[in-house]
């Protein structure tokens, strides 16, 4: 029997398995991350390459489709703006801080500087209130990567840590939703409808150069605009097996093909929200930990360059097993020292408080 039921109908609550996918999607970033960290020759992995698609992109699309839908669903339900800012600014912002502090504190043990030349050269205080306010060089486009003589020699060098790069584009995405919903519009279906139209329009036939972004900030576009597109619609998307299976066989049939990326982002999108809802039973059980997708998301990159200056010469494959229970540690510690209390502060604001082994939105 085909299940006909939309996504609406599992909505409600938040016992599904987005923890789950996040956390997955950390951690092959950090897999993905290896191979350029370790030895610098992204080539060695072999898996990203026979599917032609990279992992890295991967993990990001999915945290951008996660954050699309789930950040829509948190402005309509409380169409504050008050209310829903708060709520980013404490998502984002505590754990960003004390990773931004971790990674000037490990500066000081790998930098060629002296501490006090460190500590007062002007890279590290543009490393450090760039970081933490994602507003270095005075704009929402890049962040600061570099500090003073930090992983100078290492196989990617002078960067501590490269996966803050896509955190100055979630705020900026979080904003649009805010002005969307400041007028009103997320309250009109075919105006939403249109936007994304138009989105997925320029990302599929608009030339490299039209839109003055690279490839990779249309993605994070694409992505959490689908996600969006798949909550104001989420009363007609079905959510079943045989749809997520025309979709892989769509995949298949175009492999090595001009249609093969653009399969790929329709599956990986509607598999989000497939796996998100559908799966249940013991994976569910995972939500009782907590989040520590973030945690693994901004800690993963420093603490792999350090194994990379520690141990020079370190395969990938070493280096996973090394860096990610380091990573781990510091991800449970983010999440239950500093992420879930700060959320606490959201119930001051938007009642009722929720509990820790739930998905924040």
């Amino acid at each position: 029997m085909i299940d006909y039921r939309s996504i609406s109908n599992y909505i409600d609550g938040r016992n599904n398995n987005y923890n789950l996918l996040r956390v997955f999607a950390a951690g092959i970033i950090l897999y993905f991350h290896c191979f350029h960290l370790a030895n610098g020759n992204g080539a060695n992995e072999k898996i990203s390459h026979l599917l032609h698609l990279n992992f890295g992109y991967l993990g990001v699309f999915v945290f951008f489709v996660i954050s699309g839908f789930l950040v829509t669903k948190s402005f309509v339900d409380r169409s504050n703006i008050f209310v829903f800012l708060i709520a980013r600014i404490l998502r984002i912002f505590p754990a960003l801080l004390f990773a931004v502090v971790f990674c000037v504190i490990i500066g000081m043990y790998f930098t060629s500087f002296d501490i006090a030349s460190y500590l007062h050269h002007n890279l590290t205080k543009s490393f450090f209130w760039g970081n933490i306010f994602l507003v270095a060089n005075k704009t929402l486009n890049s962040v600061t990567y570099s500090l003073p003589g930090v992983f100078a020699d290492s196989p990617l060098p002078n960067n501590v840590n490269g996966s803050l790069w896509t955190l100055p584009y979630e705020l900026k995405l979080y904003l649009s939703v805010a002005l969307l919903g400041v007028f009103s519009l997320l309250n009109y279906k075919s105006v939403c409808n249109l936007l994304y139209l138009i989105i997925v329009l320029l990302y599929v036939f608009a030339p490299a150069d039209f839109l003055k972004i690279d490839r990779s900030t249309q993605m994070l576009f694409f992505a959490f605009a689908s996600g969006g597109f798949f909550y104001i619609n989420r009363n007609i998307i079905p959510l079943n097996k045989w749809i997520l299976a025309g979709l892989f066989l769509v995949c298949f049939l175009t492999y090595n093909t001009t249609y093969y990326a653009l399969a790929c982002d329709a599956t990986l999108v509607y598999s989000v929200f497939w796996l998100a809802y559908v799966p249940g039973g013991w994976v569910r059980t995972y939500n009782c930990l907590g989040d520590y997708s973030y945690g693994v998301y901004i800690y993963a990159f420093p603490i792999q360059q350090s194994v990379a200056a520690l141990v020079p010469g370190i395969g990938p494959y070493e280096m996973m097993l090394l860096a990610f229970p380091l990573t781990l540690i510091m991800a449970v510690l983010s999440w239950h020292v500093i992420e879930k209390p700060a959320l606490r502060f959201k119930g001051m604001v938007n009642r009722p408080v929720c509990n820790s082994h739930l998905t924040f939105s």
